[in-house]
């Protein structure tokens, strides 16, 4: 692994964090880029054709082995040692790496999205899917002198607002300064863990009752009123309202899930078995279970997640870099701002057992 130009580069990381510096993540801001994209550029990590990053560590892993920093357990650096160190800069990016992770391990909101593109704020029209109404109607075979049946791609009436999503930091640096690294991660992973549940929130919301320019998705009325009393063939009725699009994922609360795991005909023996030895839940009728404990007990919200919902971007994860340069932890906020929007009305339904 050639460090010439990485070398180069920890000189100027090292002048910036002596003088606290932050140019390189105003300048990152300006380009709307992290700051990894700007070490990238100029210390670039060897790819391949198709322009992945081959090289073992990328560009801001070469300045912490430069530095000497590490996460890992058996050899991890203390939090002040990091920000005593010639790489002290680098702590914001470090922090907003360690969140995304966090991030990473509860993938839920973004496994129900079908697209995410970057929008402008603070607020934006969504587009919109709709479907031909004209039904047996085939798009292959259309008669002489038939209508064609059309999908309509449009914008909605009104606008939706972008939200903020984030946490702020209820500890001092004092607080946290001789922790090891690698203790320090886990609650930063833990950070980026807890503000995905305000996603899914925004999600389910979307689905039942629309994202503030769509309506309420159209509802499957249970066949008794009440959670307890779902029975299979209320989910098979569900199911099959998604014809052409496929439920392919729920959102339900504790009790909700836990009285379908209970459905006779999910206690099938292999279902049970793969239950019992790797903790992966039934998926019902193919749908994935998402997990959100403050969903009304009466409902069952489902979406055809290829079509359904699109996230919007206006801000990806934020950092406030002075805040953390300056030690004052405890005045950082941890955000992004984010709108979920209904893309197309027919993929997404709700049980109604109210």
């Amino acid at each position: 692994m050639d460090l010439t130009k990485a070398k180069d580069l920890q000189k100027e990381i090292a002048r910036l964090s002596k003088t606290g510096d932050l140019s390189l993540y105003k300048e990152a801001d300006e380009r709307g880029l992290t700051l990894l994209d700007i070490l990238e550029e100029k210390d670039p990590s060897e790819r391949d054709s198709l322009g992945h990053v081959v090289s073992p560590l990328d560009a801001f892993e070469r300045q912490f082995m430069l530095a000497n920093i590490t996460s890992s357990e058996k050899r991890s650096v203390t939090v002040d040692e990091f920000f005593s160190s010639s790489a002290m800069i680098l702590a914001p990016e470090w922090f907003r790496q360690q969140i995304k992770a966090g991030m990473a391990m509860k993938p839920g909101a973004d496994k129900l999205v079908a697209v995410e593109t970057p929008v402008k704020g603070p607020s934006y029209k969504p587009l919109y899917i709709s479907s031909p109404e004209t039904k047996g109607k085939s798009l292959a075979e259309i008669g002489e002198g038939s209508s064609v049946p059309k999908i309509t791609v449009t914008y909605r009436d009104k606008d939706i607002s972008i939200r903020d999503y984030g946490r702020g930091l209820d500890f001092t640096y004092r607080v946290i300064r001789w922790s090891s690294l690698a203790e320090f991660k886990v609650i930063l992973w833990y950070v980026g863990f807890n503000i995905q549940n305000d996603k899914i929130a925004s999600v389910y919301n979307s689905v039942i009752s629309g994202d503030g320019a769509s309506g309420a998705a159209d509802s499957v009325s249970a066949g008794t009123p009440g959670y307890e009393n779902l029975t299979y063939n209320d989910l098979v009725n569900l199911f099959v309202e998604f014809e052409p699009f496929e439920m392919n994922a729920i959102i339900v609360n504790k009790n909700i899930e836990s009285k379908i795991l209970s459905l006779a005909e999910f206690k099938d023996p292999h279902a049970g078995f793969k239950f019992q030895a790797t903790g992966e839940i039934v998926t019902p009728l193919g749908a994935e279970i998402f997990r959100y404990d403050s969903a009304s007990d009466n409902y069952i919200a489902a979406v055809d997640k290829r079509f359904a919902i699109k996230k919007g971007v206006e801000q990806d994860l934020l950092v406030e870099s002075d805040k953390i340069i300056e030690k004052r932890i405890e005045e950082c906020i941890i955000s992004e701002s984010i709108a979920y929007s209904v893309l197309c009305d027919k993929a997404r339904k709700y049980l109604d057992m109210s």
